[in-house]
């Protein structure tokens, strides 16, 4: 699917916001550092074995590449993404010259099943693979307490305990708001990589599920179990699965409350790490940052003197 992966062209606000840089808006610019510059560090840092003084030093060089190109900025991507592609090169490239660099995939970490086993009934039972212990239903929660600074404290240090790869890709999908698609295209990975579909119908785990629906139904005239259907949300939710399938899985969700409150936790979860505000950016990188776009020699300006 050669359009999958097709960035989405920049926005009006895009192209206003790079005319105002050009102009010379130290405001603008400092808002945009403000806006990306924590997840750029942090996307970084997956490249530089997870320094973060390194990542650090990437990202600020990834400004001042930006300013740099900013003149052949031609819309065919959002700026966001193409910010984040000089980002990914430039932290590739120091991670080769400091030989700190291993395929992105390496920095997953372990491959884990999205819930823990033991929460499901356990196979040869009646109910195997069925919620042993259902997950709570958020629905009852007001909606204050699910973005409270506590409940947003818990997900930023989640997030921050996951390893290097993982993070990267949770910063770019669920705090920056990337579609899946940029997400594999800006990584340069794969959805069994990202736990995310890049490419609309899964070929590997979405298809695995789709055979296991079928034969289910053709053997014990049963849907697939709540931890076959947990696996396989988040493509459920990026609108992976083919119609049958996608179907099969509201059935079931119609009929699993323990799987239509994990559901919801999902999705709460996902808008709480897209409210997340920005890490503080030190002083000192601001400053550094902004006396380069005072000096930065903008296309078209006129020189000093």
């Amino acid at each position: 699917m050669a359009g999958a992966r097709a960035a989405t062209a920049a926005s009006a606000a895009d192209l206003e916001l790079v005319e105002r840089l050009l102009a010379g808006d130290e405001g603008a610019f400092a808002s945009l550092v403000g806006r990306h510059h924590p997840a750029m560090v942090g996307v970084a840092a997956a490249y530089v074995g997870g320094d973060r003084a390194v990542a650090e030093e990437v990202a600020q060089d990834a400004w001042l590449g930006m300013l740099r190109q900013l003149g052949r900025f031609e819309g065919r991507s959002s700026l966001r993404t193409w910010l984040f592609r000089i980002l990914v090169n430039t932290a590739k490239t120091r991670g080769r010259r400091e030989r700190r660099s291993v395929p992105f995939s390496a920095l997953a970490g372990p491959e884990e099943p999205a819930v823990a086993p033991e929460r499901f009934v356990p196979a040869g039972e009646r109910w195997a693979g069925h919620w042993a212990t259902p997950p709570r239903d958020w629905a009852a929660l007001p909606e204050e307490r699910l973005e409270s600074r506590e409940t947003t404290a818990v997900v930023r240090r989640a997030i921050d305990r996951l390893p290097d790869g993982q993070r990267a890709v949770i910063t770019l999908r669920d705090v920056e708001g990337c579609p899946a698609a940029e997400v594999c295209a800006l990584l340069g990975i794969t959805e069994a990589t990202s736990g995310y579909s890049c490419t609309g119908p899964a070929p590997g785990s979405a298809a695995r599920w789709s055979a296991t629906s079928r034969r289910a139904r053709n053997v014990s005239g049963h849907e697939p179990t709540c931890h076959e259907v947990v696996e396989l949300v988040t493509h459920y939710l990026d609108g992976a699965l083919d119609p049958g399938d996608r179907a099969r899985f509201d059935e079931h969700l119609r009929d699993c409350e323990g799987c239509a409150a994990y559901l919801r936790q999902l999705r709460a979860t996902i808008r709480v790490a897209g409210r997340l505000a920005p890490g503080a950016i030190p002083d000192a990188t601001m400053g550094k940052l902004l006396a380069a776009f005072r000096s930065w020699p903008r296309p078209g300006a006129s020189p000093p003197g």
